[in-house]
């Protein structure tokens, strides 16, 4: 079952910037909101231009909104919820409150580098009929040390021509360095509350499959990894493979149908491999017998034995490379 809630346009009185920058936030760790919202002032080109706004899903822990008024002042708009919900509402209510024209989603331990709006806004101009744009992204630690960039190659800005096999097969896109036109999401809908780990992947899929992408290589927005993460929460169960297994099967009618059945393959195998990569770092930096295992029998399920061999053997290459994302992924949870 699904649940893609509508977003409606705004109001026809009201003032349309052409950024909105909404931050969602649910008991944030100070330093990381702080880091967050200071990034986003640094390239700040006005209120007429660019609205800012932390949406507060009802925080228990943290007076957040006044830490946005200490970063911010009045620049930074604040709006709390009267209780918590959970991610996916909070997402679909910073959708519903932007006003601009161009909306970026940014988690609040994530932050963005020098350039972003105005190298993204560059790229909109080009193509008119751009649905989203995206950059590279730099994979961070918590104290935002910069560790790996992601895996996307494109050495020149321009539209995303192979989408496919960097959203449907293989997502190599962060959530920061992605910005969406609002109509779009008019059009489609809001984030599907029926996912929680899956929850931002399934809502690319489906802006992939009906408009065109902008990409530009310069890495300018930093994911931050570290163990106190939703992800890597979900990562501690089984939760985030039963998603994944649901996001590929529900997105197969989002592609045409001559390719719909090759994607759909390469999907599920490069899953499986996620699947073994999971278990060998449950195995060997959690020593967690039970899980590693755990996630094996999820690997079965998304290939054949073979498909599960061959990812064993992806990932012994891999381990041995400098920094790789398991040596990475043990440095911050080799505890």
């Amino acid at each position: 079952m699904t649940y893609i809630p509508k977003i409606t346009p705004p109001s026809a009185s009201c003032e349309r910037p052409f950024w909105s920058v909404m931050i969602p936030a649910y008991n944030p760790d100070p330093d990381h909101l702080r880091e967050a919202l200071i990034s986003v002032l640094e390239q700040d080109p006005g209120a007429a231009d660019m609205q800012i706004e932390v949406v507060d899903d009802g925080s228990s822990e943290i007076d957040v909104g006044a830490l946005v008024k200490q970063v911010g002042g009045s620049r930074i708009h604040f709006h709390r919820s009267d209780h918590h919900t959970d991610i996916g509402r909070s997402w679909n209510r910073c959708v519903d409150r932007a006003r601009g024209r161009w909306i970026h989603l940014l988690h609040q331990d994530d932050f963005i580098l020098p350039g972003f709006y105005q190298r993204l806004r560059r790229g909109i101009a080009t193509v008119p009929t751009l649905g989203m744009a995206c950059c590279h992204t730099w994979i961070v630690d918590e104290s935002g040390k910069k560790a790996i960039r992601s895996r996307l190659h494109k050495d020149v800005p321009g539209i995303l021509s192979d989408w496919m096999q960097h959203i449907y097969v293989d997502l190599a896109i962060q959530t920061p360095a992605i910005v969406v036109r609002r109509d779009v999401y008019e059009c489609i809908g809001g984030f599907d509350t029926s996912f929680h780990y899956a929850l931002d992947w399934d809502m690319w899929k489906r802006l992939a499959a009906t408009s065109a992408i902008w990409f530009d290589p310069e890495a300018m927005a930093c994911y931050r990894l570290h163990g106190k993460s939703q992800s890597t929460k979900y990562h501690d169960t089984l939760a985030s493979m039963v998603e994944i297994r649901r996001s590929i099967d529900t997105s197969r009618s989002y592609l045409p149908a001559a390719v719909r059945g090759r994607i759909f393959r390469q999907a599920n195998r490069n899953y499986c491999h996620f699947a073994i990569e999971l278990a060998f770092k449950m195995l060997f930096f959690r020593r967690d017998v039970r899980l590693a295992w755990a996630y094996v029998r999820e690997a079965a399920t998304f290939g054949s034995i073979v498909t599960v061999m061959v990812s064993v053997m992806r990932l012994g290459a891999r381990a041995a490379m400098p920094m790789s994302v398991l040596q990475y992924w043990g440095r911050l949870h080799a505890d």
